[in-house]
């Protein structure tokens, strides 16, 4: 017969280990996480940009001038080539603006992605509110699966109980041999109603397990992420 262990109920607890081991909400929060990282970039679209930039640079100055003018940097191609060693620098500083006016595109992608990160929510509370129903459901079926196998132990007691005392009787010629097969009878149907119990408690509490997210944490079953193949040696350079 399956083993009977009463598991005492504590809903708070049953309700925190689900929430926080539930793969489902797990998963949910991740799409959350993920959904606000989205709004965050669209709402920074939606910004003025300010960029600040500095430049610099070798400048090699060569070339023919018109006739009759004065040229101080003489020289052809190979000459500039030549003067970029350092003779001549060139600096920049500038800061550019840019402020979104009317922008359509960004406001209707900032709107698109709040609109997600609110579905993402609503989903998520169903969902925990789904789990609640389950670990709630999964409890009571634990806690009158064992109220159950107590009033079967008792039947198949007074079963038992009557059994004795019909045997008693039948020794003595107050009753028949089929009384006591009746009684008999009863007997097993009494013992059948306890294993019922039993394998339905047993059941209830697998479930229960189920609902909590603790199930393979209870056969010690470990599930390992997806491992990253090594890199062959020629990519690593």
């Amino acid at each position: 017969m399956p083993s009977v262990t009463e598991i005492p109920s504590d809903r708070q607890k049953s309700l925190a280990h689900a929430v926080q081991q539930r793969p489902e909400i797990q998963a949910a929060a991740l799409n959350i996480r993920n959904k606000d990282l989205n709004l965050r970039f669209a709402e920074n679209q939606l910004l003025p940009r300010l960029d600040f930039r500095v430049g610099a640079g070798l400048t090699g100055i060569a070339g023919e001038l018109k006739p009759g003018a004065a040229n101080p940097f003489p020289g052809g191609y190979g000459t500039s080539l030549e003067r970029l060693g350092g003779d001549f620098y060139n600096y920049s500083v500038g800061i550019v603006l840019q402020v979104p006016l009317g922008n359509g595109q960004a406001q209707s992608k900032h709107s698109q992605a709040r609109i997600e990160l609110e579905q993402e929510k609503a989903r998520q509370r169903e969902l925990v509110n789904q789990v609640i129903l389950e670990v709630e459901k999964a409890l009571g079926d634990v806690d009158s699966g064992y109220k159950r196998i107590q009033t079967s132990q008792q039947a198949k007691a007074l079963a038992e109980e009557n059994l004795r005392l019909q045997e008693k009787r039948f020794q003595v010629g107050l009753i028949t041999q089929k009384d006591v097969i009746d009684f008999q009878s009863r007997l097993m149907d009494a013992q059948g109603a306890e294993l019922r119990a039993v394998t339905d408690y047993n059941n209830a509490l697998a479930k229960l397990k189920l609902a909590q997210g603790t199930l393979l944490d209870n056969y010690n079953v470990k599930i390992e992420g997806v491992q990253k193949e090594a890199i062959p040696w020629w990519a690593k350079f």
